[in-house]
């Protein structure tokens, strides 16, 4: 019968043989960026830094000479995201009916110091000045706020799955994660590993230690409906089947996917840009045209040569509010029997059938190993999914849990409460020298 691996943060921190590498909890997320990003490489993240500032009087904003503020490390970078997404969303809201008082788009620039308002504009008409011209999307073609400030949370957004994509790759070369290497050696066929962190370490280990065994073109179970859809691949890989599944619940550091320009004429166009192919690969790209190399220069671009530049967003979605939004896109959908769904939609899209392959392959498991992964109770469409598969699953066997904290083994244990056997490491060295002794 077949294992189950689930992976959180923790995985990746405790991947050291010799104890707890650099590779960050959600609240040390922009500690990293700042060290890796903008200490070390001297790269300025300026979208981000004045989104951040905000939440401090904005008297005066140079974005030549801006980076992250220690200040800031201890910000939960999930609940950071989930602030940029509900706020990108409420601008309709927000705005009043023509004629009340207050109405339209005065209303919403009296939410924001006009010391803000400036410097926004100062950054979207400098640096992103290519941007504005060649991507810039709002509701009616209007550049006024709150439509000005619509396009600069994308950028923030963008800067932020940016830095902390390349902050990953970082570690991932600098650190020691041979524990990875020695659990990836323990994977047999028909197992899965369900994952949601970002980062690439258990692909690399995968493709160094069993390479006959899985692809990245083949292994993380991502298709689309049909040929109309199309899933790219950049970089080089073996084409043959994988003998395991690597089930990206969150999105990934080396997904993204593309809106192409409209064929609307004029940098101001009406209508929703609809994406294109999900693209994936075997490395930390830059998924991005070229002129937003202004605040990081350390990517490369992978715009096929000959195909038009478009507007580029990585596929990693935080557990935020929103997250359920992103699973529901038809190109993607499939019915549990694995059947695709054939209609169409435009709205974005993390594939559903992730998480379909997630619940059949919880619910035939006979045994689920959790590492560093905390069950967190706010996290509630994944703790129904792993409710939903318990309560379907009659021959769960063993439950293993590894993780230091006594709260998530309980956590665990209320969601899968019928396994036949529970038993609990602290670390992730412990839990592998139990299996080899």
């Amino acid at each position: 019968m077949p294992t189950v691996y689930v992976l959180g943060a923790g995985a990746s921190i405790g991947a050291s043989a010799s104890g707890m590498t650099r590779f960050p909890s959600t609240f040390q997320l922009l500690q990293r960026v700042r060290e890796i990003v903008c200490d070390k490489e001297r790269s300025t993240l300026p979208a981000l830094t004045l989104y951040l500032s905000r939440f401090a009087p904005v008297r005066g904003f140079d974005y030549k000479a801006v980076q992250l503020q220690a200040d800031w490390d201890q910000i939960n970078a999930e609940e950071l995201y989930a602030a940029i997404e509900f706020e990108s969303r409420i601008t309709a809201h927000l705005m009043l009916e023509s004629g009340d008082p207050g109405s339209g788009t005065k209303f919403y620039q009296e939410l924001f110091a006009e010391p803000y308002q400036k410097a926004v504009e100062a950054l979207l008409r400098g640096p992103y000045k290519q941007w504005m011209t060649d991507c810039y999307f709002a509701s009616y073609g209007s550049e006024a706020w709150p439509y000005l400030h619509e396009n600069f949370l994308r950028i923030v957004k963008m800067e932020l799955l940016d830095s902390i994509a390349h902050t990953l790759g970082v570690l991932s070369e600098e650190e020691d994660t041979s524990n990875i290497a020695r659990l990836v050696r323990c994977f047999e066929e028909g197992d899965t590993a369900i994952t949601f962190n970002y980062d690439l370490l258990l692909e690399q280990y995968l493709s160094r230690e069993r390479s006959s065994d899985w692809s990245y073109l083949t292994g993380y179970a991502l298709r689309p409906i049909s040929d109309k859809y199309s899933l790219q691949f950049q970089g080089t890989a073996p084409d043959h089947p994988s003998k395991f599944t690597v089930l990206k619940l969150h999105g990934s550091s080396n997904w993204h996917f593309k809106f192409n320009r409209s064929p609307h004429t004029g940098p101001f166009v009406m209508g929703r840009p609809l994406p294109e192919p999900v693209g994936a690969g075997n490395r930390v790209p830059d998924v991005r045209p070229a002129f937003f190399l202004f605040s990081d220069t350390f990517y490369k671009m992978i715009v096929p040569e000959g195909q038009p530049t478009g507007y580029f967003e990585r596929f990693m979605i935080p557990p935020s509010t929103y997250k359920a939004e992103y699973s529901f896109v038809a190109n993607f959908i499939h019915n549990p029997r694995g059947e695709p769904r054939l209609f169409d939609t435009s709205t974005m899209f993390l594939p559903q059938l992730l998480y379909r392959s997630a619940l059949q392959a919880l619910t035939t498991a006979d045994r689920v190993v959790f590492l560093g992964f905390s069950m967190a109770p706010a996290d509630t469409s994944i703790r129904m999914l792993f409710r939903a598969a318990s309560d379907a699953n009659t021959g769960l066997r063993d439950i293993e849990i590894c993780d230091p904290s006594d709260s998530v083994e309980t956590r665990i244990k209320s969601v899968i409460p019928n396994a036949a056997n529970y038993k609990r490491f602290r670390y992730f060295g412990e839990l592998l020298d139990a299996w080899h002794a």
